[in-house]
């Protein structure tokens, strides 16, 4: 015994460093519900009772019942998993924990929701390459969905009611694609591009939300093809990084290169108040002064006349970049009732 504390003891401040170190370390990984923390899941056909991680490879998952987790509900750690909520429903604590994690060892994994995951810190969220999500249904979380590995496929995403943004993609989410994802009634963004590229929304729905309907923040060379960016606090669609609203002092990067566009049949809509609702949306598109080479095509504004409250949109069409070139924003073919921009002979790129 005196030897071994003798040992400990020479070893002093290295070993208590150590110590320190390793018990952080330990404290931080339970604190997020990482997947040791949790205990393994059966595989099918039998089913799920209880929170837990899919860490077999290639195998199915379906959840029995719906959950209730006091932290982290779902993580899946392995790649080629298929996992089925099976329409139960998973509940958090309300400000802790991810409803379900794809961890970013989980390369394509297929992932079917058709359930509420509600009251998480954040609902959904993926961390892996090729992420296959059909029908994730976050409600009430910090944030709804979260995109941070690269190449995911999203179809039929919805986020309602977060105490922050809807669906975020971040800077490594990028080449990811988004169909016919619905964001509403979340208290900032329905849609945060924050840093990422090559990202496409297909048909997204951003309506009623506290800020923005798509906010692009340092995001360049997305592309936003038809959807309804409609009953926003402060924009449809917006290109800056002042969550506030439009203005140039900004020390974000700027988002350049991207595209919206309304070319196709269902077209993409930037009203004020559709529905009678109690947003104005002074701005349906709004590319703050630095963000440039941007393309905003065949985009339409409507129900400017349904608000209940007084007031309309300041600029269905807004560029903030001075002079008639618009910094080589493209603005073309739009039909918009109040716009800020204009074109010359001499400098036609800003025109419509």
């Amino acid at each position: 015994m005196n030897k071994w504390y003798g040992r400990l003891k020479r070893g002093g401040v290295a070993w208590r460093g150590a110590a320190a170190g390793m018990l952080g370390a330990i404290a931080a990984l339970w604190a997020q519900g990482v997947a040791w923390a949790l205990p393994s899941c059966p595989v099918y056909p039998a089913l799920i009772s209880k929170c837990c991680v899919a860490n077999q490879p290639g195998q199915i998952y379906a959840l029995n019942n719906d959950l209730s987790a006091p932290g982290e509900c779902i993580d899946i750690s392995a790649p080629n998993i298929y996992f089925l909520m099976n329409g139960k429903s998973l509940t958090g604590p309300g400000a802790t924990g991810i409803g379900v994690h794809v961890l970013s060892t989980a390369s394509n994994v297929i992932f079917s929701g058709q359930a509420p995951i509600q009251e998480f810190a954040v609902g959904f969220q993926t961390d892996a390459p090729n992420t296959l999500a059909y029908g994730v249904e976050a409600v009430l979380n910090g944030k709804g969905i979260v995109f941070n590995g690269p190449g995911a496929f999203a179809v039929q995403p919805v986020a309602e009611g977060s105490s922050r943004h809807g669906i975020v993609l971040t800077s490594a989410a990028s080449g990811s694609f988004i169909w016919g994802a619905a964001s509403g009634s979340n208290s900032m963004s329905g849609f945060l591009l924050n840093g990422v590229q090559g990202v496409t929304l297909r048909g997204p729905e951003a309506v009623e939300n506290g800020t923005y309907g798509i906010w692009f923040k340092g995001a360049s060379f997305n592309t936003v093809i038809d959807g309804a960016l409609e009953g926003n606090t402060l924009a449809g669609a917006y290109l800056g990084c002042n969550p506030a609203g439009p203005s140039v002092g900004c020390a974000t990067p700027p988002s350049n290169g991207n595209t919206l566009e309304g070319g196709d049949s269902l077209g993409l809509y930037v009203g004020s108040c559709p529905g009678n609702s109690q947003h104005n949306q002074p701005y349906g598109v709004a590319i703050d002064k630095g963000n440039v080479k941007n393309h905003v095509y065949a985009v339409k504004s409507d129900t400017n006349g349904s608000c209940v409250t007084p007031g309309d949109t300041l600029f269905d069409g807004y560029d903030g970049n001075p002079g008639a070139g618009c910094a080589g924003n493209f603005w073309l073919a739009n039909s918009m009732t109040s716009e800020n921009h204009a074109w010359t002979l001499a400098h036609p790129t800003c025109m419509n």
